[in-house]
């Protein structure tokens, strides 16, 4: 059963990282859901442990930011926040610090995706309007997003399964976090800077016309962001705290959502839920524990590498195992003040520390 086993992951693996193969150009979510199937099909899980395989507040959260965020993209928000650091970017230069800055921080708040694809328009338009380069707002806008979004659990999909796994609050996460992605942000705008140095020349911008948006919609949609954010810090279910901003605009827009909903990646829940599936049939072998047994106190250090290698969700979900979970330090004493005992990631350890609520 064990190889039988593998063999699935190792073709979930490959129809996952190659996108799409010629013999079978199905994509990663198909992909994802064929392996889910075959680990029920073959035997390794029952459905009822398939379903409890499914991590509910990773897809809820997951859900929620993205119906946030078509909100905030409607009211108007992107175009509104764009054109006001736009505007206060007197030069190239400026500019370029304007966009890594709001890309890195909208990026914190929203899933980092959609702030790249909502923000690239804007920066195109902006580009062009005063003829400068589209490479370096471009790279730096992708990049900062990126970097941005590792500042809190609902930056990207994969600091939320860290988040749903690890037990980590919000604040505590973003207290860890957030100085470490605002350092990188200042490296990257540097490193930008110094590279496209001789593409920044140039006088002051031309000025930007003013976005047209609905004023009482944006106030409507950012005091409600507004009010997710302090529930996340307070500590309240990230997954229904963002569902509670959802609801709430729902009810103040006063009209049949239908047309959010249909901005929701439904592809991206499909993939991790059946990701999720596949990642439990693979730990009914001890391959999973022998794997993280061998590799030891060095465990953190190979999976950096590890998650360039492969897609880094996909890495994620790898290693959220119940025994290789950051169980390993009791969640009240987080940061850890010293190394867990070699047999913490044991088969027979249990899910969390006996410290742990």
């Amino acid at each position: 059963m064990t190889a039988v086993v593998v063999a699935v992951f190792a073709v979930t693996y490959v129809l996952i990282a190659a996108r799409r193969l010629r013999v079978l150009p199905i994509g990663r979510p198909a992909g994802a859901l064929l392996g889910a199937f075959l680990m029920v099909a073959v035997g390794a899980l029952r459905p009822a442990a398939s379903y409890a395989a499914i991590d509910g507040d990773t897809i809820l959260l997951l859900f929620a930011m993205m119906a946030l965020v078509a909100y905030v993209e409607r009211a108007g928000f992107f175009e509104w926040a764009a054109a006001r650091a736009i505007a206060r970017a007197r030069t190239p230069v400026g500019l370029l610090v304007a966009v890594s800055a709001l890309a890195g921080a909208m990026s914190a708040l929203f899933v980092n995706d959609a702030v790249c694809v909502f923000l690239t328009p804007l920066v195109v338009v902006a580009c062009q309007k005063a003829r400068l380069p589209l490479g370096p707002y471009l790279i730096a806008t992708a990049t900062s997003a990126n970097l941005g979004s590792a500042a809190t659990l609902v930056g990207n999909p994969q600091n939320m399964i860290v988040g749903g796994l690890s037990g980590l609050s919000f604040a505590a996460f973003s207290a860890l976090a957030a100085p470490a992605a605002a350092l990188a942000l200042a490296i990257n705008i540097g490193l930008l800077l110094l590279y496209y140095r001789r593409d920044l020349g140039g006088g002051p911008l031309a000025p930007v016309p003013a976005a047209s948006f609905d004023r009482g919609r944006l106030a409507r949609v950012v005091v409600v962001v507004i009010g997710v954010v302090v529930a996340f810090f307070a500590g309240a279910h990230l997954g229904y705290a963002a569902l509670g901003g959802v609801v709430a605009l729902v009810l103040l827009e006063r009209e049949d959502p239908q047309a959010i909903f249909a901005r929701v990646d439904w592809t991206l829940l499909v993939f991790f839920a059946a990701l999720f599936v596949v990642v439990a049939g693979l730990e009914t072998t001890s391959l999973v524990d022998a794997a993280w047994a061998a590799l030891g106190p060095g465990s953190a250090t190979t999976a950096r590498p590890a998650s360039r290698r492969c897609r880094s969700c996909t890495c994620s979900v790898r290693t959220s195992s119940p025994t290789c979970r950051w169980s390993c330090w009791p969640r009240r004493t987080w940061p850890p003040t010293a190394r867990p005992s070699p047999g913490c990631c044991s088969a027979s350890s249990p899910r969390w520390p006996a410290t742990s609520p």
